[in-house]
């Protein structure tokens, strides 16, 4: 799977194309959908200045994949807000197999395991 990230967290550009319509309907970040979201398995494919950016990366990761639940996170990181956008509601494996399926469409992403905010050893 992909290495750890060190270091600081880069910020992508808020240059996403508008996701096709998708099944998938974006999950409001409320504390118990978070909670719920920090137990599973997630793939996190960015990190954006805005929650629309974030909601259209992860719809439009999401899209082909089998699994899992369009999520939005956000959080105040060195006093600047930011939005993530992720696929949760997964296994393990299904997080790893979900993130090398994403890499073969050049679509970046990391492993999240659950209730940590930082990637996951494999």
């Amino acid at each position: 799977g992909p290495a750890p990230v060190r270091g600081p967290v880069r910020i992508a550009a808020a240059r996403v194309a508008p996701a096709p319509p998708v099944v998938a309907r974006p999950v409001v970040a409320r504390p118990e959908v978070a909670a719920a979201f920090a137990a599973t398995w997630r793939v996190q494919v960015g990190s954006f200045l805005a929650a629309p950016p974030a909601r259209n990366a992860a719809l439009l990761a999401r899209r082909d994949l089998p699994w899992g639940v369009v999520h939005v996170q956000t959080l105040v990181l060195a006093g600047r807000r930011i939005w993530r956008g992720q696929i949760g509601g997964l296994d393990r494996a299904q997080a790893w197999r979900s993130c090398a399926d994403l890499a073969r469409r050049h679509i970046p992403c990391l492993v999240l395991g659950p209730a940590n905010p930082r990637v996951a050893e494999r």
